[in-house]
């Protein structure tokens, strides 16, 4: 009984049934099972939006949409960026999200997205509009793209376009000198 007498006065009442150290417990172990899942989110959070370093980014690049024989093929690494075996600039900036290249000829801005492969989006100059997917995935995007639906567009037009009259597309300017000593421009066929 001694004993129970210097016990603090919480441990020794009773709610429902159960002391207040039980409660205690009870309380602390769902905190920590809160607190387990908020920084189980938190690091998930974190893994999935994890910036890209410039290792994702170094290697072949590879432009998706244009036709086989006009495909352009880039390479980024550490000296600069190639363009199709030839150096294009050796001044670009990537911050893990957005590649800025440098040239003679602009400013051109890309976009990394990693959705199914790597991906360079532009954004600067918005047209003509380029994609580049990373040598390797490939297969996981048209590399046809717009060309083949283009392609397929021009096809059905002329198709099925009804043609009145043939066109003449060699046409000729000749100059000739009138009698007052200026000169006119005659169209012939």
């Amino acid at each position: 009984m001694q004993y129970q007498n210097r016990l603090p006065r919480f441990v020794m009442n009773k709610k429902k049934g159960l002391t207040t150290i039980t409660m205690l417990k009870v309380t602390l172990v769902f905190l920590l099972i809160v607190l387990a899942g908020v920084v189980i989110a938190i690091g998930t959070h974190l893994g999935s939006n994890k910036k890209t370093g410039k290792a994702d980014l170094f290697g072949a690049w590879i432009e998706v949409g244009a036709p086989k024989y006009n495909t352009d093929t880039y390479v980024i690494n550490g000296s600069g960026v190639y363009k199709n075996s030839r150096l294009l600039t050796t001044n670009y900036q990537f911050d893990g999200t957005e590649l800025i290249v440098e040239t003679g000829g602009g400013r051109y801005v890309y976009v990394f997205e990693r959705n199914d492969s790597p991906q360079l989006k532009r954004t600067h100059p918005r047209l003509p509009q380029q994609q580049l997917v990373k040598k390797g995935y490939e297969h996981t995007v048209d590399m046809e793209g717009n060309s083949y639906m283009r392609k397929e567009e021009v096809s059905h037009y002329f198709k099925t376009k009804q043609v009145d009259a043939p066109v003449n597309l060699h046409r000729h300017i000749v100059k000739s000198d009138s009698d007052d000593g200026s000169s006119d421009n005659v169209e012939t066929n």
